[in-house]
């Protein structure tokens, strides 16, 4: 019994040093192999990270990355928030598509600007609001998508908008959608206001007259015609170019009468969008 025993001590210990590589390279990967993602020597020069679709259960080995600005770890398996507190330089957060149920960990991302959490597991209680509001440069908060896609737990709830909006007015982009605080709807409106008071007066266009100058074309053309009628004999090459000329003031009269008709429907056009005042 004792050899046996013996016998299976390495074979235990191989498999237990087995299980222990794939835990720590699941959890959050080591470093060399985010050099090897990454493509870079030391990890201080790493400034954009993808490690989406990787089975990650964790949040791991990131913390000599202190130059980070875009970290993505979508759709992993990924349970808590950690590990984040060196990246200080991060502007881009996405942990979209994971197993997350609590907002934490996060408060020292002060350069923060873009997070997104869509299609994980965090309810109304674990928004963790106090943490968000930390966040001070956060312009984006996913925790939906745009088309309500891969909602978590907390959109359900009927106070989830209002309760973000208002402890975050800083937010000009909320779960795909431009957050009316980011737009001064009392300035628009006072601006719209002042334009129907005070429109501005209406464009002058001149339309040229174009008579004249068809006369003076239709003159030289006569002109031309009956002084070389009186000194020398029609040939049949003048004939042609005096077609060819009367073709042309024709194609011109209709040209101008298109023009006419197309200047009418303008000002008529111009006419009906002025704002008239109260």
């Amino acid at each position: 019994m004792r050899a046996l025993r013996l016998l299976l001590k390495p074979v235990i210990l191989y498999h237990l040093l087995n299980m222990l590589v794939r835990s720590s390279s699941s959890s959050g990967r080591t470093e060399e192999s985010i050099k090897s993602i990454s493509q870079r020597f030391d990890l201080e020069i790493v400034f954009r990270l993808s490690l989406a679709s990787k089975k990650l259960n964790g949040i791991a080995c990131l913390e000599p990355c202190i130059n980070l600005t875009d970290l993505d770890l979508s759709d992993n398996d990924i349970t808590k928030i950690e590990g984040l507190g060196t990246l200080t330089e991060l502007r881009r957060l996405n942990l979209s598509s994971n197993r997350i149920q609590k907002v934490e960990n996060i408060s020292e991302l002060k350069k923060l600007e873009s997070l997104k959490l869509q299609g994980n597991q965090i309810s109304m209680s674990g928004l963790n609001i106090s943490e968000l509001c930390q966040l001070t440069a956060l312009k984006a908060l996913y925790f939906q998508n745009l088309d309500r896609t891969f909602p978590c737990p907390a959109c359900s709830d009927k106070t989830y908008r209002n309760t973000i909006l208002s402890k975050m007015p800083q937010l000009t982009n909320f779960d795909g959608e431009r957050c009316p605080f980011s737009i001064n709807y009392a300035a628009v409106s006072e601006e719209v206001r002042g334009f129907q008071l005070n429109p501005p007066p209406p464009r002058v266009v001149v339309i040229p007259d174009i008579e004249p100058w068809l006369k003076l074309e239709s003159d030289d053309a006569s002109s031309t015609s009956a002084t070389t009628g009186t000194q020398e004999l029609v040939t049949p090459e003048f004939v042609t170019k005096a077609e060819d000329v009367n073709k042309r003031l024709d194609n011109c009269h209709a040209l101008a009468e298109v023009l006419r008709e197309e200047i009418s429907k303008c000002l008529s056009l111009l006419e009906n969008q002025m704002p008239t005042p109260d």
